[in-house]
């Protein structure tokens, strides 16, 4: 009709094959996260929802989330640990310059050819063991055992940066997609004004129908934009929930049977198992 030139249709078939080849990435995009849930889940998705209520298990301040990271993380636990095992090898190690106390004692009986009892007898004995030149491997055996002590408590302090600085950027994250979903909640509802007035403007003959292409457009990447920052709002919150040490099944109150090593860890520490495993 003359109202175009070859330049246009130029840029139209241009967008067209970027429109297309954006297109086939979302689809592969989609295929790999598909994959990705059944790879973790074991089973593919379906039925999703996105809705969750797990903002009340996040602090309203900063400094109670740092302060439940402190009690209940794992890493700052199992820090903790390391620290009174460190300082239990040095109280060892030290000790290995004081005495050393034992004290044995045997019993026993006599039988005679017809198996009557003759007698019973019995020993007692008591020793102290005084370390006087071990060539130095004592000494360097406590040095050694304050150097660990002095790393499990460096390793401390870094988990406990770690941690901080993952629970800080996790709730900037939220607040920031909480910033990004109010402006493309305002996006979105100027792109459908916006897509309104075009429409009734082509219908007036002031508008095209291309203009009315374009609103659409823009109005479907504000809804893609809404989209991504509710994402990201939904990552960072799961962010500072494990940062908290608070992404467990319990916490989260998910329908699965939560398994634990209490069972184990009581079996080992029963020290008199392997007797009463022979008894049997």
């Amino acid at each position: 009709m003359g109202e175009g030139t070859r330049i246009d249709v130029a840029r139209a078939e241009a967008r067209l094959a970027q429109g297309d080849a954006t297109y086939r990435a979302s689809r592969a995009s989609l295929e790999i996260s598909r994959a990705t849930f059944a790879r973790y889940v074991g089973a593919p998705p379906q039925n999703l929802d996105a809705s969750h209520n797990y903002s009340r298990l996040i602090p309203n301040s900063l400094q109670g989330a740092l302060s439940e990271a402190e009690t209940g993380h794992p890493a700052i636990m199992l820090a903790k640990a390391a620290i009174r095992a460190a300082r239990a090898g040095s109280d060892a190690a030290s000790a290995a310059f004081g005495p050393t106390a034992t004290v044995s004692g045997q019993i026993g009986t006599a039988l005679s050819g017809t198996n009557a009892l003759q007698g019973i007898s019995g020993k007692l004995g008591f020793s102290i063991t005084v370390p006087i030149y071990a060539g130095g491997a004592i000494g360097a055996g406590v040095r050694r055992a304050n150097l660990d002590q002095i790393k499990s408590e460096v390793d401390a302090m870094s988990a406990y940066d770690q941690i901080r600085a993952a629970v800080i950027a996790a709730r900037a994250g939220i607040q920031s997609a909480d910033a990004q979903i109010s402006a493309a909640q305002a996006a979105v509802s100027a792109g459908r004004e916006v897509l309104e007035g075009t429409i009734q403007e082509r219908d007036l003959g002031t508008s095209t129908t291309l203009d009315v292409l374009n609103s659409r457009a823009e109005l479907t990447t504000a809804r893609e934009s809404l989209i991504n920052a509710q994402t990201n709002k939904v990552i960072a919150t799961f962010s500072l929930l494990s940062s908290m040490g608070r992404l467990t099944a319990s916490n989260l109150g998910l329908p699965v049977e939560v398994k634990t090593a209490v069972q184990y860890n009581k079996a080992v520490e029963d020290v008199w198992q392997e007797l009463r495993a022979v008894a049997e």
